[in-house]
């Protein structure tokens, strides 16, 4: 049975009148921590680190030299995950913007034979712009369960191609592939609200402009098929720290 441990410590009084308090919550490998952060009216921040202990596995496919890559990207000193996606389950439908078409193209690069960033995350519409740096050529083929992330373009030496993602009902992903290079991969995320992340290479993460309440957060790392959703308290000018630690056992293979 999982436990939860709550501890209060005590109100320290500075000089400013400046309250400070924590609530610490362990359960299922996740720390939550609230602290002091800005004088927004009714709005916070959710920001953390998404940890990996373990061995990661091997991608299936090897690389142009024979050698297959981890299927992941962990830090060594932080042991945090490098592309972990982080959003709002069930964000409400107000934060969706009218219209996204002048939206700026977040670009996905074809370099060293790899997808440069391997996983983003956008706002449903917003532009996302495959560009190919390399002098091989390449194709972008996706595999997805919304028929309008499906599609099979060659992307030669110097080309691009633009393509609006819409969000899949699941929040599911769109894969990204090339059949040139069977080792390539990358992921496409496609929200239709403004709550999401991806973690950098330290596997930290940041969300800002939050409503205050309940929040209830998805977890993703789709290569090692991680997942772990937690419900976190959003409270207004306060930063709420969410620690998430994987184990091996956590992967879904």
């Amino acid at each position: 049975m999982n436990s939860t441990i709550l501890r209060h410590p005590p109100v320290l009084t500075y000089p400013r009148r400046v309250w400070l308090w924590q609530v610490v919550l362990v359960a299922l490998g996740v720390a939550m921590i609230v602290v002091d952060s800005s004088n927004a009216d009714e709005l916070g921040k959710v920001s953390g680190i998404a940890r990996f202990d373990g061995t990661v596995p091997k991608a299936e496919a090897a690389d142009e030299t024979g050698r297959k890559r981890d299927l992941f990207a962990v830090h060594p000193k932080s042991r945090g995950m490098r592309d972990a996606v982080v959003f709002w389950i069930d964000a409400p439908a107000e934060a969706a913007p009218s219209d996204t078409k002048d939206w700026p193209a977040v670009v996905v690069d074809q370099k060293d034979l790899t997808f440069v960033p391997h996983v983003v995350s956008v706002r449903s519409g917003q532009p996302v712009k495959f560009t190919n740096s390399d002098s091989a050529n390449h194709n972008v083929r996706t595999a997805a369960f919304e028929a309008k992330n499906q599609f099979n373009i060659f992307t030669g030496a110097g080309n691009n191609y633009v393509h609006r993602f819409v969000t899949d009902k699941k929040q599911r992903p769109t894969r990204l592939g090339c059949d040139i290079h069977a080792w390539m991969s990358g992921w496409v995320y496609a929200f239709d609200h403004p709550y999401h992340a991806v973690t950098d290479a330290e596997g930290r993460f940041e969300m800002l402009r939050l409503p205050v309440g309940k929040c209830r957060l998805a977890i993703r790392q789709p290569d090692g098929n991680l997942r772990r959703d937690v419900t976190v308290e959003v409270i207004a000018g306060k930063t709420t720290t969410l620690e998430a630690d994987f184990h091996e056992a956590d992967l879904m293979r």
